[in-house]
């Protein structure tokens, strides 16, 4: 209901944080470089995020968040009340339509600390991302000489569209119903 919310969030904190970045890469003394250390933070950032968005439950879990049956077992005998039965939320629809039907259940949960996580990786991730790319392609302009910066940007685009289209490509994949998605559960 709120991920468009969410997806706004990395925008915005990039609106801000990455000018000053950018600034702060100009001016860093490292011994590794001016852009490195900036190319090496963000990309462990997004490495977090890329750990966190698919763990972002289980840490909840580990965090104190619960499955209840209690508020449906209480509110349930209400004639005026209707619950939709839900599937577990790692339930395909083609292992409901083989006739699992005992999955169905109607669980009240609390998933705040879960939720949290996710929502930190997918913002880590999405925001690091984005901003990994204005310190890589000031490091692509001052290893390369003024006559090959043309085609190092355009090369650099390239590579960035091309990985976005496979990534895109592999995202609509149904996994499910390929050897490895079922190798890898």
């Amino acid at each position: 209901q709120h991920m468009t919310l969410v997806w706004a969030l990395s925008p915005i904190v990039g609106f801000f944080l990455t000018p000053i970045l950018g600034s702060l890469s100009d001016r860093c003394k490292n011994p590794m470089g001016r852009r490195r250390p900036f190319i090496i933070l963000l990309s462990i950032g997004v490495l977090f995020g890329l750990l966190l968005v698919p763990n972002g439950e289980d840490l909840g879990y580990y965090m104190g968040d619960f499955y209840s049956n209690d508020f449906f077992n209480e509110t349930s005998s209400s004639s005026s009340v209707n619950f939709t039965k839900i599937l577990p939320h790692r339930t395909t629809a083609i292992e409901s339509d083989e006739g699992l039907s005992e999955m169905l259940t109607t669980e009240s949960s609390s998933h705040s600390w879960g939720i949290l996580f996710t929502i930190l990786g997918t913002v880590l991730l999405d925001f690091d991302a984005d901003a990994c790319q204005s310190p890589s392609r000031a490091y692509l302009l001052d290893v390369t000489q003024p006559d090959d910066h043309a085609r190092g940007l355009s090369t650099f685009t390239i590579m960035a569209g091309l990985g976005g289209a496979i990534g895109y490509s592999l995202g609509g994949i149904n996994w499910d119903a390929t050897k490895i998605g079922q190798a890898l559960g």
